[in-house]
């Protein structure tokens, strides 16, 4: 119902809401439902909520890729998380469009 409404809020222009359910999302990302949440951040542009998310599957990536949520990842949403999950351990990843940092496990 959730993700539902916030289809609503970005179809009707409702910014505030859009963002302050962006911002919950976050709050409750976890490994069941991070694959899910970016699908639906990427459908609708929201390159914050976005980029949380693809942090989050850095930080997991092995526990991403043994999920369920990768396995409902849309065709579109694939490659980018790949190219995440790859780039684990600190290489700039894309994310819906946009090159994020990723976090370094070495230093150079």
């Amino acid at each position: 119902m959730l993700l539902e409404v916030l289809g609503l809020a970005n179809q009707y222009g409702f910014v505030e809401l859009q963002s302050a359910m962006s911002e919950y999302l976050k709050a409750v990302l976890n490994i069941h439902n991070v694959c899910l949440i970016f699908d639906i951040a990427s459908m609708y542009g929201l390159r914050s909520l976005c980029d949380t998310c693809c942090l989050y599957m850095d930080h997991s990536a092995s526990d991403v890729l043994q999920s369920e949520g990768f396995l409902a990842l849309s065709l579109v949403c694939i490659p980018v998380v790949l190219v995440v999950l790859v780039g684990h351990g600190g290489t700039l990843a894309l994310c819906d469009g946009f090159l994020i940092k990723t976090h370094t496990l070495f230093n150079h």
